[in-house]
């Protein structure tokens, strides 16, 4: 994996990788499941370390996996979004939307309008009564 060493890792430094993927070996069996790992390494005093361990991937068979989410993820679903209200007919730039909202029962609006609609006749018929009678002129 590494071809040449790695001059440093500061103290709480980590290297990660991808290894490997269950879903990418399933149904192989050419592939080795078990790696020994060696790690040498000298810390600023000088002091050598050799340490080794196992990565046995069968270990993890059968196991459930979270997946997770990044920013990339958040901007696909910020661009879907977008796309879905851009489609949406309340956006569209064909005119403007007219929301009527009201406070008063419907019953009362309509009891008010009727009111307001016939005291703007009687008006518009009072100023019809004077210009008739003042012989149309203005």
């Amino acid at each position: 994996m590494l071809s040449e060493p790695v001059a440093m890792i500061a103290p709480g430094q980590e290297m990660r990788t991808f290894y490997d993927s269950h879903v990418e070996r399933n149904g192989r069996s050419d592939l080795p499941s078990l790696h020994r790992i060696a790690l040498r390494y000298q810390d600023t005093s000088g002091h050598h370390y050799d340490e080794s361990g196992v990565l046995d991937l069968d270990a993890m068979k059968g196991t459930m996996f979270t997946e997770l989410k990044t920013v990339h993820d958040i901007g696909k679903s910020l661009a879907e979004i977008q796309k879905t209200l851009k489609s949406a007919s309340i956006m569209s730039p064909r005119g403007p939307l007219e929301v009527e909202a009201s406070v008063e029962p419907h019953h009362e609006k309509q009891e008010r309008l009727v009111r307001e609609r016939t005291e703007l006749e009687e008006q518009h018929n009072k100023i019809t009564r004077m210009l008739i009678a003042d012989g149309g002129a203005g």
